[in-house]
């Protein structure tokens, strides 16, 4: 499955290749590549829309509503084994970066927020919605089907989009779960000391047993 894969306005193309194939522990395997231009490997692409649905035999996920401003997309996810269908919230946020800048020059013992410390600025306690939600993509091809949503923000300045970014939502072929890939085109011009940038996933009802799920990047579910 060839698809779109532009996120700058650049012509790039990327292509999803599934191949069944086992290997014994003891050995390797080489798969060789042959490349024909006479066969068309595009997929088709049609623009998203409410409604909307990619599924495999384990999953079927279902657009089910946009919020622009929030940066938001609904998804219905049925597990169809279960046949139970929950509701995930995906959206993009920011929180403004705490730093002391004397702490860099005095050697006090300050924790700027940095590549390993997840730290806010003081009295924010609410991601801000980062970007907008503007369009989405479904391409459907013989090995899957992917959702690719596409977010900016108009900067009325420069007359150009900013805080761009493209997000492709797979169903994963080997297991019952989705595979989410982020890629930032760039972050805003410096207006503050720094963005920490992050992804919130919500699920209404979520069974997780009192345990909270995250990681050392700020990642919020």
């Amino acid at each position: 499955m060839c698809y779109d894969d532009t996120i700058n306005y650049k012509a790039d193309q990327n292509c999803l290749l599934v191949v069944d194939h086992s290997t014994p522990s003891n050995d390797f395997s080489l798969i060789r590549l042959t490349y024909d231009a006479k066969i068309n490997l595009a997929s088709k692409v049609d623009a998203l829309n409410k409604g909307d649905m990619i599924e495999n035999k384990d999953l079927q996920v279902v657009v089910s509503g946009f919020d622009e401003d929030k940066s938001m997309v609904e998804l219905q996810i049925t597990d169809k084994l279960s046949d139970k269908t929950e509701t995930l919230k995906f959206s993009l946020g920011w929180w403004a970066s705490w730093i002391n800048y004397e702490a860099w020059f005095n050697g006090d013992d300050y924790q700027n927020s940095g590549d390993y410390i997840f730290r806010p600025m003081d009295g924010q306690y609410e991601a801000f919605p980062y970007s907008n939600y503007k369009s989405g993509q479904i391409t459907k091809g013989k090995v899957g089907s992917m959702i690719t949503l596409y977010f900016s923000r108009y900067h009325k300045k420069n007359d150009t989009d900013v805080m761009k970014a493209m997000v492709n939502i797979q169903i994963d072929p080997d297991f019952a779960s989705l595979k989410f890939d982020v890629k930032l085109d760039e972050l805003p011009a410096p207006g503050l000391d720094g963005y920490e940038q992050v992804v919130k996933f919500s699920v209404e009802n979520f069974e997780n047993n009192q345990t909270f799920y995250t990681d050392s990047n700020g990642l919020e579910m």
